[in-house]
């Protein structure tokens, strides 16, 4: 801000019509600008007296420490306000992280939760896998034994045959001649008794 803007802002100063950015700004040039400050001393100075003409009340007045007053209340209202809108932007600021930080964690949680269900899923997936692999094998085993008792049963018959057949066969080889002597009875035929083994016909008168 240079000489002439501060100059031009003397009366809104006064009068408390400058923002507070702009009142700012005006104090930082006059408090280095001896000529600025002289000038809204003057016009300080003029403002307050016909105020107080206005008013109807006499006394006198320090100008010089009223427009020191008044500068310092300016900046303490500057620095109010100042910390004030650091407030407001702190509690906006933690407002929002805790906003996040909720909506993160809320995230986390959905993730963990939806981990957790799938690696339960996994692992009923393999318990039923598990499960269905040992009711194979168990059957497998059982059907493997049954097989196993069915093969040494037709074995063990298989074997009995032979000593039954070995058994039989002499009683069947001497019961052979006599069967055989008692296919062979006499035989008439035309007067003549035959006689098988010798196939020589015999009268029957003799």
């Amino acid at each position: 801000m240079n000489c002439i803007e501060a100059r031009r802002m003397v009366t809104p100063f006064i009068k408390k019509e400058l923002s507070d950015r702009e009142t700012e700004q005006f104090l930082n040039h006059v408090e280095h600008c001896a000529d600025c400050m002289d000038e809204l001393d003057i016009h300080f100075t003029v403002y307050k007296a016909l105020d107080t003409l206005d008013s109807g009340v006499h006394h006198e007045y320090d100008f010089r420490r009223m427009l020191n007053e008044e500068i310092r209340n300016a900046r303490r209202r500057i620095l109010r306000r100042k910390m004030f809108r650091a407030l407001y932007w702190l509690v906006l600021f933690l407002t929002e992280l805790l906003l996040v930080m909720s909506i993160y964690t809320g995230y986390q949680q959905k993730r963990e939760r939806s981990e957790k269900r799938q690696s339960q899923e996994i692992e009923a997936i393999t318990e039923s896998e598990e499960t269905t692999e040992s009711e194979a094998q168990t059957e497998s085993k059982t059907q493997t034994e049954s097989e196993i008792q069915t093969e040494s049963k037709t074995r063990g018959t298989q074997a009995a045959q032979p000593e039954i057949l070995r058994t039989k066969s002499p009683e069947n080889k001497t019961d052979a001649p006599a069967a055989k002597e008692e296919r062979l009875p006499e035989t008439k035929t035309n007067g003549y008794v035959a006689n098988e083994e010798t196939a020589e016909p015999k009268s029957i008168e003799e």
